[in-house]
């Protein structure tokens, strides 16, 4: 049998030809990480989705198996110790993860799968007992035929399968991981705990996996309040980075008057939505975009995390000093973005050169850093004029009386002036590209120290935010991070010098 996307597959007689083409048919992720994927992983799934009712010759009528469902069982089966999962409201995630659960402890001998619901564990056990249960039961309503035992003591819930010695288990706290072996082990809405839960519910989870050969963590959820000390956060810039499996449905940082505009939200919806698919629609989007304010919609449906007391390092320092370009810094290209970036006190200014090279890597030059901002004017100028190069600034605050010095100046070279909405966008440009590890730069003294106490701060009266500082000046970065922006936005590539270090 060869089943087509919404009709309902059975484990039994498997042809799994269908399966990629079903796959690949969704909306495509922002993020997802090599995939793996055998007839007997995808029986797996398969099994474990009749038994949620999504498919087999008992499904729920109305449900079945969505693109993304069959995409994250073969992000899984790639095999990361570690797994990061980012998906909106009304995607199937957490019936995807169980379904996933079921299967591979219901085909498989002395499999250990414990579930856990980082909200509060009372909600992970309610869902056993509203979603679980239910469809279990209602599969093989003859409790003597059926291949399960369902636990119900509170605290104890869990799908058992006697004949592979295999269970399915709800956790109720982090005390219920400890001491314990696991192979695979899911901690679902991780955006939402505080710090200080975060570090006792990973030092818990993290040696369940040890002893188990093949043993696997999953952090999954929708985007949290916060960013910094955010095990979900955390875990997706891992990803992003290459260093995990990750499936993330998300898009990038939004203006607050633009995620208060449907006009403009809905065709980010569209892009990034799996459950568009067939879980739900845009008109029911947008009944709940009008109730939930641009940030709860933000983070709920689009995957943007908040800012709530974010005050964490925004780049991680590891990360940066992978980045770094092993040698002397090349000759300036002949086409390039010159940012200059002055401190609100005036006590430092800087300089810096953007620019991409041959694989499209991001590339920051700090060509000056000095106290104080005397010499900020006739250094750019001449800098600009050697190189024919235009100098982009802010437009608030110190810098502009050395514009406009620069403006009257004989020969004055060109000026880009950035609007006020494009701070936010160069802020999130740079960060972007570090966390992906689309970036070098040369390992100077002053440019790592601003990446060193580089945080998020907000931009005006919206949710928007830009580079921010703490305890120490970031004019490197503020420069680079303008100047790249203006470089992407003017790339003149036919005028470009290609830099390419292989060395």
């Amino acid at each position: 049998m060869n089943p087509r996307h919404g009709s309902t597959p059975f484990v039994s007689g498997y042809d799994g030809s269908w399966w990629n083409e079903v796959r690949d048919s969704g909306i495509k992720p922002r993020f997802v990480s090599e995939l793996g994927g055998t007839e007997q992983g995808q029986q797996a799934f398969l099994a474990g989705a009749e038994l949620m009712r999504l498919s087999g010759p008992r499904g729920q009528r109305g449900r079945m198996i969505q693109p993304q469902q069959l995409l994250m069982s073969d992000v899984l089966a790639a095999g990361h110790g570690h797994n990061a999962i980012l998906m909106p409201r009304r995607s199937s995630k957490t019936t995807s993860l169980v379904a996933e659960a079921l299967g591979r402890a219901s085909t498989t001998e002395d499999y250990r799968v414990a579930l856990f619901t980082l909200s509060s564990g009372k909600a992970g056990r309610s869902r056993f007992a509203k979603d679980v249960v239910p469809a279990l039961e209602r599969l093989y309503p003859e409790k003597g035929n059926r291949p399960f035992k369902i636990i119900r003591s509170a605290g104890q819930e869990r799908v058992e399968f006697p004949e592979n010695d295999s269970f399915v288990q709800w956790i109720s706290s982090s005390d219920d991981l400890r001491g314990e072996a696991f192979d695979l082990v899911v901690l679902d809405e991780a955006g939402e705990p505080e710090p200080e839960k975060v570090s006792d519910v990973i030092s818990a989870a993290a040696p369940t996996i040890d002893t188990r050969p093949g043993g696997q963590l999953v952090v999954a959820g929708t985007a949290g309040r916060y960013r910094g000390a955010n095990l979900l956060w955390s875990w997706l810039q891992r990803g992003r980075r290459g260093e995990i499996g990750i499936l993330d449905y998300s898009t990038d940082d939004m203006d607050e008057e633009d995620l208060a505009d449907w006009e403009k939200v809905a065709p980010v919806v569209v892009d990034i939505h799996p459950g568009l698919a067939g879980l739900t629609n845009l008109a029911q989007v947008q009944n709940n975009f009008s109730l939930l304010g641009p940030e709860d919609f933000g983070r709920e449906y689009l995957g943007i995390f908040g800012l709530q007391g974010d005050t964490s390092n925004l780049i991680d320092q590891d990360q940066w000093a992978s980045l770094a370009h092993d040698g002397q810094r090349p000759e300036l290209p002949r086409h390039f973005g010159l940012g200059i970036a002055v401190n609100p006190e005036q006590a430092f200014a800087s300089i810096t050169a953007a620019w991409r090279d041959e694989q499209g890597r991001a590339v920051l030059a700090l060509l000056e850093h000095r106290p104080g901002v005397a010499w900020l004017a006739q250094t750019v100028y001449d800098i600009a004029r050697k190189h024919r190069a235009t100098v982009v600034h802010d437009t608030i605050g110190a810098v502009l009386a050395e514009t406009l010095n620069l403006s009257q100046r004989a020969g004055s070279p060109r000026l880009a002036p950035q609007r006020r909405s494009d701070i936010p966008a160069a802020s999130a440009l740079l960060i972007k590209e570090i966390e992906t590890g689309n970036f070098v730069h040369f390992d100077q003294p002053d440019m790592n120290a601003a990446a060193s106490v580089l945080v998020r701060r907000r931009f005006g009266q919206t949710n928007s935010w830009a580079l921010g500082p703490a305890g120490g000046p970031i004019t490197p970065l503020e420069a680079g991070s303008m100047a790249l922006r203006w470089y992407d936005e003017n790339p003149r590539k036919s005028l470009g010098k290609p830099t390419n270090w292989a060395a």
